[in-house]
């Protein structure tokens, strides 16, 4: 979708749930860099989504670890452009790791 833009647009796109950054560096590649912010609420998450946007050349994005709920009141007017993957089915890594599957339901018991 944001082909139909231009490289050039004047974007400014945040990607509210980024880990592990796929769809930030392909973003990445159609925007200049510097119009990226990306967030990952949760920190060890925040640091694997920073080493691979540095992996796939992205530098200038900027990398947040915050409750996505609370960067809109941060900068209420700053992106014209949100990307929300929610919820994260984590299919992948339960195919990679079954028991992936029983850790996150006892770390988040409580949802």
């Amino acid at each position: 979708a944001l082909q139909k833009f231009g490289h050039d647009a004047k974007l400014h796109v945040l990607d509210l749930c980024a880990a592990p950054g796929s769809k930030a560096s392909q973003v990445a590649s159609q925007l200049r860099p510097e119009s990226l912010v990306v967030n990952e609420p949760r920190k060890e998450r925040a640091a694997l989504l920073q080493a691979n946007l540095l992996r796939a050349g992205v530098a200038e994005a900027l990398v947040l670890c915050l409750d996505g709920r609370k960067v809109g009141a941060l900068a209420p007017k700053a992106f014209n452009v949100v990307l929300v993957d929610a919820p994260c089915s984590g299919e992948g890594t339960v195919r990679k790791d079954p028991t992936a599957w029983d850790r996150w339901a006892q770390d988040n018991h409580s949802l």
